[in-house]
């Protein structure tokens, strides 16, 4: 896909990991945090991250990443559009 394609369609998802065992918690910029939140399992207090995929056509993937496991969908939904745009159009965001 480039920037010349038009973007159609595209299918943006979360799924939480859940961990288990001991970590520290370095408070350092770009590490991804592990937070004790309510899973997409309906487990309460689970250690966790979040990964996002971005897929288009017949799932082919465009986009991922992982995140602080306190992430919410709306907001990851957002910056994902902002990120695609960015990426995909970048003459349209000078």
């Amino acid at each position: 896909m480039t920037a010349n394609d038009p973007l159609w369609f595209a299918h943006a998802d979360t799924t939480s990991k859940t961990l288990y065992g001991t970590y520290d918690h370095p408070e350092t910029d770009g590490i991804i945090r592990i937070e004790r939140e309510f899973n997409k399992d309906g487990q309460r207090d689970a250690k966790q991250i979040v990964i996002g995929l971005v897929t288009v056509n017949q799932g082919t993937p465009l986009f991922s990443n992982m995140c602080n496991g306190n992430q919410d969908d709306p907001t990851w939904n957002a910056d994902m559009v902002e990120t695609i745009g960015q990426n995909l159009y970048a003459e349209r965001y000078l």
